[in-house]
């Protein structure tokens, strides 16, 4: 086929035997290049997107044409959206790298890894301790009682801190527990 009408939906059968349907979103006759979009099995408000390059492919069938123009332009692509997550996989992978050459434990690591997802900048390895707005610390082993404020005045940051590591603990306590095996004693 030597083109494809947008909002067409085919279906794409790969090399490796794979079927992909869904909805053309764009298609470039000069690169041999097709985009489709269908909706993700995960939610119904998110799409997965496919760019197949159609002479890796074994075949290509038309399973609805769209006859009209109601529905030929392409959606604009949020380039603004696009962009801040892009922004913030590369600022995760940071952090990830971070709490590496921290040389700090798993526990830690994990720890800073948390805080940071939702803290964002105001979290950052100071040696081995972590260091939340400038002014409130936690040192190993990086629980509850581990937390302490630089300078006094405070208060509301370091209670915040503290019940963000309670909500860790118990996180790891929960899930700890829901993995151990049962066990029963059982005497003859």
């Amino acid at each position: 086929m030597d083109c494809f009408s947008i909002g067409s939906i085919v279906v794409v059968k790969t090399m490796h035997d794979d079927l992909i349907e869904g909805q053309v979103m764009a298609f470039d006759l000069n690169t041999k290049l097709l985009i489709l979009k269908n909706v993700s099995e995960n939610s119904n408000r998110l799409n997965n997107v496919f760019i197949i390059n159609l002479p890796h492919c074994k075949d290509v069938t038309v399973k609805k044409e769209l006859v009209g123009s109601e529905n030929s332009e392409p959606q604009s692509i949020n380039l603004q959206r696009l962009s801040n997550r892009v922004r913030n996989q590369v600022e995760q992978k940071k952090r990830l790298v971070s709490a590496l050459k921290a040389n700090a434990s798993e526990e830690a690591q994990n720890l800073y890894i948390f805080l940071a997802k939702m803290l964002t900048e105001q979290v950052y390895w100071n040696g081995i301790d972590i260091v939340v707005f400038d002014d409130v610390v936690i040192r190993p082993p990086y629980r509850v009682e581990n937390v302490e404020a630089k300078s006094s005045g405070k208060q509301r940051e370091l209670e915040y801190i503290k019940k963000l590591v309670m909500n860790r603990q118990n996180q790891i306590n929960s899930l700890a527990s829901s993995k151990a095996p049962e066990t029963s004693s059982t005497k003859n």
